[in-house]
């Protein structure tokens, strides 16, 4: 099981995180070339239209995972799932295109106050996306639902991410950023959801034609309707710090925080590939109540969370101020918000498989309220801090949030479930990322870092240290395990 948890959890991570290179390498070039406004303006399209996109789906992404994978072998109750998750996404696509075209303008000047017409134009083109945005993301999960990551990993985050930034180029370069800005998203979508119908095509014979012959299951609606709900009040609080930046202050600051934000969310792809995996292995133990089994799995791939990205949050706090440069001059003045975001990112790394151990045993109401919570603390700190002390007033509220919606999991999964995530052998990663921290602070290595070379140079030495001094202090078993299972998985290859 742990070398399942792994394996999975590897193809997830590196296709995230190679999808997470591009976007920010994608995020680095528009903050270059276009400036701090015009990705301002990309960010609040792309968040208002983010939020339409799930809304859209109405939580049938989700549902024709369960709904595929619970009969693999039925062929036309395949069929039909997908056949209805896509007609009826369509369908809610469609409108909420109509709805985000036709408001276009209130949001803008309204909601936004933003004088410049253009933000109008952004938000108009990027509603065209939706539909193709919906259908991508049905199909995608359709084939998890074939108990396979490589094909939604290949689309939706190495050729999505690719495509964007490429389209961005092109048009930049023969255009100009206006028009890139405008059209890239849009772009993407389309050929992404062509590209992973032509997979699902050709790996599981299902074609178009069988799609559009194919019976309705209203039953797969009636399980995703309450999956939409939750996923609307999660990306809400995903974006809010997007929304109320620039609903208090303007689209610059919107373009000034980005980077940061996407910086710091880097953590977080390391802790969704592993809680992708650990959600059905926690269902599944739920299910024959083997609860000793369960406490251990969590434990263990929180202790892998932490190890894996303790590093990462290191380097981050270490020099915010040199990473913030790679975006620009212009963008220095953000190091404040950024390590205090990356401080948030971390704590929702350390208690964010308390929300998915919630789901799994049948609490997903109360995460679901826990997370509502988090929003309206949220809402309340950004609409007091913002307009005092700006960025970093939304950066605290973020932090406030995340932290307190995961000590409220941590406290329900010791009172409802028995599990606990945290022990002394989930600490050593903890104790040994804050022996790397001081050394090398101390030491004044950071005051030598300049650049991108010195940035990555500084990060190979936090690696190597923090997994020196986590050796010292002990690798458990399961470590072991993985390292010798990979070193036996090398030799192999070499040796064939």
């Amino acid at each position: 099981m742990q070398d399942k948890i792994a394996k999975e959890a590897s193809l997830s991570f590196l296709g995230m995180t190679f999808g997470q290179i591009v976007r920010y390498f994608f995020t680095i070039l528009v903050s270059r070339l276009a400036g701090a406004e015009l990705l301002g303006f990309y960010a609040i399209g792309n968040t208002i239209t983010r939020l339409s996109e799930v809304t859209a789906k109405m939580g049938l992404d989700e549902g024709v995972i369960k709904f595929v994978s619970k009969d693999s072998s039925n062929r036309k109750s395949i069929v039909n799932s997908i056949g209805s998750a896509i007609k009826i996404s369509l369908l809610g696509s469609v409108a909420m295109m109509f709805f985000q075209f036709f408001f276009s303008d209130w949001l803008a000047v309204k909601f936004f106050n933003e004088t410049d017409p253009y933000l109008i134009l952004v938000l108009k083109c990027y509603a065209l996306s939706i539909p193709f945005a919906a259908l991508m993301s049905i199909l995608v999960n359709s084939t998890q639902g074939y108990k396979t990551l490589k094909y939604k990993i290949l689309v939706a985050e190495v050729l999505n991410s690719s495509f964007l930034l490429t389209f961005f180029i092109f048009l930049g370069t023969f255009f100009s950023y206006k028009i890139a800005i405008l059209f890239s998203p849009l772009s993407t979508m389309v050929v992404a959801s062509m590209l992973i119908g032509l997979l699902l095509y050709r790996n599981f014979s299902i074609s178009p034609i069988d799609i559009l012959k194919s019976s309705m299951d209203y039953s797969l609606l009636s399980f995703s309707i309450p999956i939409m709900f939750a996923a609307i009040i999660s990306t809400f609080l995903h974006w809010i710090d997007i929304l109320m930046i620039g609903a208090y202050l303007n689209v610059t600051e919107v373009g000034l925080y980005h980077p940061a934000s996407r910086t710091s969310g880097l953590i977080r792809v390391i802790f969704i590939s592993f809680a992708s995996i650990f959600s059905p292995i926690i269902s599944e133990l739920y299910a024959k109540k083997d609860f000793q089994k369960m406490n251990y799995y969590f434990k263990l791939v929180t202790r892998w969370i932490l190890i894996v990205t303790i590093p990462v949050v290191i380097l981050f706090l270490l020099v915010p101020e040199k990473i913030m440069l790679i975006f620009g001059p212009e963008f220095s003045t953000t190091k404040s918000t950024f390590s205090i975001l990356v401080l948030s990112a971390f704590s929702q790394a350390m208690f964010g498989l308390g929300g998915s151990a919630l789901v799994m045993t049948g609490h997903s109401k109360i995460n679901l309220y826990n997370i509502i919570f988090a929003i309206i603390l949220n809402v309340i700190l950004n609409s007091v801090l913002i307009p005092k002390i700006g960025l970093e007033g939304a950066a605290i509220g973020t932090l406030c949030a995340l932290f307190s919606i995961g000590i409220l999991r941590l406290v329900e999964n010791i009172h409802l479930n028995n599990l606990v995530p945290f022990s002394f052998h989930t600490i050593k990663p903890i104790i040994s990322g804050i022996l790397t921290f001081v050394v090398i602070y101390y030491s004044s290595v950071v005051n030598f870092v300049n650049g991108v070379a010195g940035v990555l140079a500084l990060a190979a030495f936090v690696s190597f240290l923090f997994v020196i001094i986590v050796y010292i202090i002990g690798f458990e078993n399961e470590e072991k395990f993985i390292i010798k299972s990979t070193i036996q998985s090398m030799k192999d290859k070499l040796d064939s």
